[in-house]
């Protein structure tokens, strides 16, 4: 639709093509939900495409598992490397530390997440991503071993930025 940015990122892999529509509306939270709705400005979206000889066809509809219409922008980047799409939505805004956090809070704008999707056969399915909790749980554990004062100075840095409702979890 208007305004979808399709194709703002691509990723290619073979016969695979991911296209990332950051600007997507749709307040669909599955794959391949309705992409004709768009009462989520912003929310983003990818897309994945097969080729068969010279012919391209859409296999998958991918949005994310929390879509929520606070402007995530997934879709703002997509890698693809065989059966598995990864796609970043910068502006999501969880503060959940671990795989398969509570993603409804809202509570770190802009926090950012990255959604890992893996094809078996021709049907897509979410996967959780590990790598982003193991970043969070040490920089947790750094930031509870500073002192009380090199604390408060980052915590000041921070303030009013997102980043400080993720340090202050135990």
């Amino acid at each position: 639709g208007s305004d979808d940015f399709f194709g703002w990122s691509l990723g290619l892999s073979g016969d695979t093509l991911a296209v990332g529509a950051v600007g997507e509306a749709s307040s669909a939270s599955v794959i391949n939900g309705d992409q004709s709705d768009n009462s989520a400005v912003w929310a983003g979206a990818a897309y994945v495409f097969v080729r068969s000889g010279t012919s391209w066809s859409q296999q998958a509809y991918l949005k994310a598992s929390n879509t929520d219409g606070m402007a995530d922008n997934f879709g703002i980047s997509v890698g693809i490397s065989g059966d598995t799409v990864v796609v970043g939505a910068y502006q999501e805004a969880s503060n959940a530390t671990g795989v398969n956090g509570d993603q409804a809070n809202n509570l770190a704008n802009g926090s950012g997440a990255a959604y890992v999707f893996v094809r078996n056969g021709a049907t897509w399915s979410q996967q959780t991503f590990p790598y982003q909790a193991k970043c969070l749980q040490w920089t947790n554990e750094h930031y509870r071993a500073l002192s009380e004062e090199d604390r408060a100075r980052v915590d000041t840095l921070l303030q009013g930025c997102g980043v400080e409702t993720m340090l202050s979890l135990s």
